[in-house]
């Protein structure tokens, strides 16, 4: 959810959304329901509040098309990603996105059984809020 447009050839986003990352520091994940695309998962290494560390695993990019939301996939999805990635992990909403911070403190609470912990980043690389947790 930004307030972007969708330009002439499909792109939603400017040319520094797609930043390159090393190889070894991001995943990609298609997610599929019967034969059909619903969504994808960029899972990345490092830090939203800390640039220095690199060991946490961060949920870079969530979507689910919407024909799909509401019927427990993204949990689904979330949840198997959380408990392939064993260790420190930060989630990250844009501020405006609400429907997307109530996902979200709703999965990691279930998942964490309220075990996390949310600030409000204000840093170069992230601006709004990120849940912090440790994979049980």
């Amino acid at each position: 959810m930004t307030s972007s447009d969708i330009s002439d050839d499909g792109y939603w986003t400017g040319d520094d959304f797609l930043t390159p990352w090393p190889d070894d520091q991001l995943q990609i994940y298609l997610v599929r329901v019967d034969e059909q695309w619903a969504g994808f998962a960029w899972i990345a290494r490092g830090s939203y509040l800390n640039p220095v560390i690199e060991n946490h695993y961060l949920m870079d990019e969530f979507f689910i098309m919407r024909k799909y939301r509401r019927q427990g996939l993204g949990e689904q999805v979330a949840v198997r990603l959380f408990n392939k990635f064993e260790g420190v992990w930060e989630v990250g909403e844009i501020s405006e996105n609400v429907e997307a911070q109530v996902f979200w403190r709703l999965v990691i609470g279930r998942y964490t059984d309220n075990h996390f912990q949310e600030v409000n980043a204000d840093t170069e690389r992230w601006l709004g809020p990120v849940q912090t947790f440790r994979t049980p």
